[in-house]
């Protein structure tokens, strides 16, 4: 994260970024268990920094606690200017890394519009309404869909079938969602 040039308060944010980098390896990883594992703590991050930017009152505190003393709003800086640094054109020669975030909400909800709006502009994350309720197993084929085709074809099933871990239900009323791709 060093590469990029931090404008006030974002140096801070980076702080954070890699003690929560380091609280998630300690978490999901585990030395009495060596397994193959991946993760982007850079997703979490951005993730986690679009929460952010759509709560309010105390779930915006705990986010914000979670993520690191810097604030929600340096983080949802950071979370920013790294999508566009990322995903910027250098001369021609844009870098192999396919990186998608998108939010969905069910259909008989409404999204507050700054969120949206932020979700789109700061996060370069598509905003979607969809039918969880209805059909669930249309809805994660949506959205498995929408990955594939954003990642040409390199993200995969990102929502997994049946009940669990990583699936939508009846029950589910917004899915946020980030892939990282190298």
């Amino acid at each position: 994260l060093h590469c990029f040039s931090m404008e006030h308060g974002q140096d801070a944010a980076v702080r954070d970024q890699v003690a929560l980098s380091m609280r998630l390896l300690r978490h999901l990883g585990s030395p009495d268990e060596p397994a193959n594992l991946a993760f982007s703590p850079l997703s979490f991050h951005a993730v986690l920094s679009l929460l952010a930017s759509g709560a309010s009152g105390a779930a915006r505190e705990q986010i914000a606690a979670f993520l690191g003393p810097a604030g929600a709003d340096a983080h949802a800086a950071l979370a920013s200017k790294v999508v566009a640094d990322v995903l910027a054109d250098r001369g021609g020669r844009v870098p192999e890394v396919r990186c998608a975030m998108g939010v969905w909400v069910d259909a008989a909800l409404l999204l507050n519009p700054a969120f949206a709006d932020a979700a789109a502009s700061k996060f370069k994350a598509a905003v979607r309404t969809i039918a969880f309720g209805d059909n669930p197993a249309a809805a994660r084929a949506e959205i498995n869909d929408w990955f594939r085709s954003e990642t040409g074809g390199l993200v995969e099933n990102l929502l997994g079938e049946g009940e669990g871990e990583g699936s939508v239900d009846g029950s589910t009323v917004v899915v946020l969602a980030n892939s990282l791709y190298f």
